[in-house]
C-alpha cells in the first residue's frame, strides 16, 4: 500500500465516511519530479481493493487543470450521507515540516509569499499593504499559475490558504512587536505612537544588537519575538522561519521607505 513503484509513493488525502463503510482517497505521488497533474494519479480505496480514479478535467492552453471530477464525486457522496475528513485538517499553521503533495507547509508558505514580492525577492508587505485584512484578501492564485496548488482538491486548497494567512498574520503582527521594541530601547516610543519611527532605526538597532551579541539579525529578532506578551507557538522550526521572515519584512520596507524619502528629497 505504501509503495507503488521505487520512485513513487501514495499519500493519503481523506476518507469519507457513512457507518461503517470508508472510502479512502490517495494520491500518488512523484519523489523526484515535481507534483504535477500528469505526474500523480487519485485512488479510491474499499475494502483494501485501491481503484484508480480520472479526477482532472481537461484544460485548454495555459489553464491548469483542477481535480473536478473527483471533488463532483465527493459531493455526490456528501450528499449520500458520507462525511469527508482531510488529512490536511490535522496540520497546525506551524507545522512547517508537515506535508501536502509531497510538499513541506515551509514550501507552499515560501511560494505564496512570492505573491508579495518584487523581481527581485524583496517583500513589500508593509509597502503594499496598510492592514493585515489588505494584504490577505490580495491572496489571489491565477489559474495559470502554480500547478501543484490547482492539482490539490478544492477543499484542500482553501485549507492551505487559510494556514498561510494564519502565517502571514504572525509575521504582520510579531513585525509590529519588533518595531516597537526597538523604538522603545531606543527611547523612541513616543515617536513610534505617532508613526514616525523611521523602520532603517530597527533595522540599524537589530544589525547593532547582532554586532554585539556575535549573533545574526534574525537570531536577534527571534529572542524578541519570545519577550513579547503573545511569544509565538513552542516551536524552535517555526519560530526561526517567523523571525527570517518578520526581519526581511522590516528590512526591505526600510529599505523602500528611505529610498522613497531620498527620491522626495531630490525632487
Amino acid at each position: 500500500m505504501e509503495k507503488l513503484t521505487a520512485a513513487s509513493q501514495l499519500e493519503k488525502v481523506g476518507t469519507l465516511t457513512k457507518g461503517e463503510r470508508v472510502l479512502t482517497i490517495w494520491r500518488m505521488i512523484e519523489d523526484i519530479v515535481a507534483f504535477l497533474p500528469d505526474d500523480c494519479q487519485y485512488f479510491v480505496e474499499e475494502n483494501g481493493e485501491l481503484q484508480p480514479f480520472d479526477a482532472f478535467e481537461e484544460a485548454e492552453g495555459w489553464i491548469n487543470p483542477v481535480p473536478s471530477i473527483l471533488e463532483e464525486w465527493i459531493e455526490k457522496k456528501m450528499e449520500e450521507g458520507y462525511k469527508l475528513e482531510l488529512e490536511i485538517e490535522k496540520l497546525h499553521y506551524t507545522d512547517l515540516g508537515k506535508t501536502i503533495a509531497g510538499k513541506t507547509l515551509r514550501e507552499w508558505y515560501s511560494y505564496f509569499l512570492t505573491y508579495y514580492e518584487e523581481d527581485g525577492g524583496t517583500l513589500m508587505l508593509w509597502v503594499w499593504f496598510d492592514r493585515w485584512e489588505k494584504a490577505s484578501a490580495a491572496l489571489d492564485i491565477s489559474r495559470d499559475d502554480f500547478a501543484d496548488y490547482w492539482a490539490l482538491l478544492c477543499w484542500e486548497r482553501d485549507i492551505l490558504t487559510s494556514l498561510f494567512k494564519e502565517a502571514l498574520y504572525d509575521i504582520w503582527v510579531y513585525s509590529n512587536e519588533v518595531v516597537y521594541y526597538a523604538a522603545r530601547a531606543l527611547g523612541k516610543e513616543k515617536v513610534w505612537r505617532y508613526g514616525k519611527f523611521p523602520l532603517k532605526d530597527a533595522v540599524r538597532y537589530i544589525e547593532r544588537a547582532s554586532s554585539r551579541a556575535v549573533m545574526s539579525p534574525n537570531d536577534i529578532v527571534k529572542l524578541i519575538i519570545e519577550k513579547s506578551q503573545t511569544p509565538p507557538a513552542h516551536n524552535e522550526e517555526w519560530k526561526k522561519w517567523l523571525a527570517k521572515q518578520v526581519f526581511r519584512n522590516i528590512h526591505d520596507a526600510a529599505y523602500y521607505e528611505n529610498h522613497k524619502d531620498y527620491e522626495e528629497e531630490e525632487e
